[in-house]
């Protein structure tokens, strides 16, 4: 049974800085940079068999810089519950500063086809031993791909996260499926992979689904859940996020 979380104030609603808050609701990225202010709050949920981790809540912003691009800083608060028994234990996740950009199109008469990077750096916000972080910089570098036909959108993600410190470097490829359903509903699955990059036998595949719903013109509601269907490092892992997503 899930435990809902207690409540805990919403100071970093207003701090705006780079954090650990995941941009969109799936984990496969789209190439396409956003076009306008973007914010999306979010709440999230995760147990990997030893400890049940909870973001409540966190932020990411897209900053649009120019047609192609924009800049993106995440942050969130945090909270781990080990299955031990141990003291609970919460307060600043890690954080995200980065940008995305779109480097290739190519719109033909009932397709689309788009290419773009988005590098971000990931910051030891968190405070050590608190298991919201990962106590070092990381640095990813991911090569994105949509291709779009009617109401059908296949996108791919390729990525490389080095992480700074002596840590395992990071390997992880995404593709996900999104069909239009309705002008106010999208319905999306994906198989994401990571893995260490000096030892690619200790995979974890997981598969998600998840939706996008309007409720108004510039507001939408995103949902997922998902959980691990082949893990050589631990337990069968299980995830929940909610995302309210504002365009201004």
């Amino acid at each position: 049974m899930i435990r809902r979380p207690p409540r805990t104030p919403a100071l970093l609603l207003a701090a705006l800085m780079p954090l650990a808050a995941q941009a969109g609701i799936f984990e496969t990225s789209s190439p396409d940079p956003s076009t306008r202010l973007k914010t999306e709050p979010q709440l999230g949920w995760k147990d990997d068999g030893s400890k049940t981790t909870w973001a409540m809540p966190s932020l990411s912003v897209d900053l649009p810089l120019r047609p192609g691009l924009h800049a993106n800083v995440s942050s969130g608060y945090g909270r781990v519950e080990s299955d031990g028994g141990d003291r609970a234990r919460e307060g600043l996740a890690d954080s995200k500063a980065g940008f995305k950009w779109r480097f290739y199109e190519n719109r033909a008469a009932l397709s689309r086809l788009a290419l773009g990077v988005e590098p971000k750096l990931g910051i030891p916000t968190a405070d050590d031993g608190s298991g919201l972080g990962a106590n070092c910089w990381k640095l990813a570098l991911p090569l994105l791909a949509a291709y779009e036909a009617g109401r059908l959108r296949l996108e791919g993600q390729l990525g490389y996260t080095h992480a700074f410190g002596g840590q395992d470097d990071d390997i992880l490829l995404g593709a996900l499926a999104l069909v239009t359903v309705t002008p106010r509903l999208k319905l999306g699955g994906e198989i994401v992979e990571d893995s260490p990059a000096d030892d690619i036998h200790r995979r974890q595949v997981r598969a998600n689904l998840g939706l996008k719903y309007r409720l108004m013109r510039d507001l939408e509601l995103h949902g997922l859940a998902g959980r691990s269907i082949d893990n050589h490092r631990g337990d069968t892992v299980e995830q929940a996020r909610m995302i309210l997503q504002m365009l201004f």
